[in-house]
């Protein structure tokens, strides 16, 4: 079967058909709210510490970009939710050359439920189930440092997987649920974990959350809108293997 691959005028547009709970372009140029375009959207998030924005996103089109200065105390701060059993997690990412941390946090929820991280240079996605099952899938390949990347985590029934730059990752399923610890779980942040550190240097833009699992042909559709240029083939194959009598 050949599906083709959905088209939108924008990076913005296409990530908005797939109806995250919580988006965050993080196209300020000043103020201390992150402003939030997603379905669950209140008062945004919170800019907190040392970060600069304003800054040149991967292209023109995807608006500005915040540059996180990776000490501790840097984050965004988008509160306390859950998404429910399921969460995608997507951001565009430029981790400095020089970022020491061994792990830098893209987008977390520290309490034993989900962090989307660089391991050294490569890309990192750590799930504990409702079961307190652990599970980590990791990038096909490490991501050059200086430039950026489009990395998107999946957590949907059970199965773990990992997308950089369109390219699949580690796969592994643990099944169960997401993990909701209660009744005060931790905060979600951008660019840290835990109580603000593990730090993120470098850039991020374009943060999305969802509490579905995107699925690939999603996930390229997203890619594709901002880099048609670098995007896979413009459709994807289901193969669809069939047993013949010998």
């Amino acid at each position: 079967a050949v599906t083709p691959t959905p088209t939108y005028e924008t990076y913005s547009a296409a990530v908005l058909a797939d109806s995250p709970i919580h988006y965050y372009p993080l196209d300020e140029t000043s103020g201390t709210t992150a402003q939030d375009l997603g379905s669950m959207a209140t008062t945004g998030g919170t800019y907190t510490g040392g970060i600069t924005l304003g800054q040149p996103a991967a292209l023109d089109k995807l608006g500005k970009a915040a540059r996180f200065d990776g000490n501790n105390g840097t984050f965004v701060d988008l509160g306390q939710f859950h998404p429910g059993a399921n969460i995608s997690i997507e951001a565009w990412v430029n981790l400095d050359l020089d970022a020491t941390s061994p792990f830098s946090a893209i987008v977390a929820r520290w309490d034993g439920s989900y962090e989307m991280d660089f391991n050294g240079s490569t890309a990192n996605l750590v799930i504990r189930n409702e079961g307190n099952g652990f599970g980590l899938v990791a990038g096909a390949a490490p991501s050059a440092r200086g430039q950026w990347h489009h990395v998107v985590s999946v957590f949907s029934e059970g199965k773990l997987s990992i997308y950089v730059d369109g390219v699949k990752g580690g796969e592994q399923t643990i099944g169960g649920a997401l993990q909701n610890l209660g009744p005060n779980p931790d905060r979600v942040l951008i660019g840290a974990t835990r109580e603000g550190v593990y730090g993120f240097k470098g850039l991020i833009d374009e943060v999305a959350i969802y509490d579905t699992g995107l699925t690939p042909l999603q996930i390229r559709a997203h890619y594709h809108a901002a880099v048609p240029s670098e995007a896979p083939a413009v459709t994807i194959r289901e193969a669809v293997i069939l047993s013949w009598p010998s």
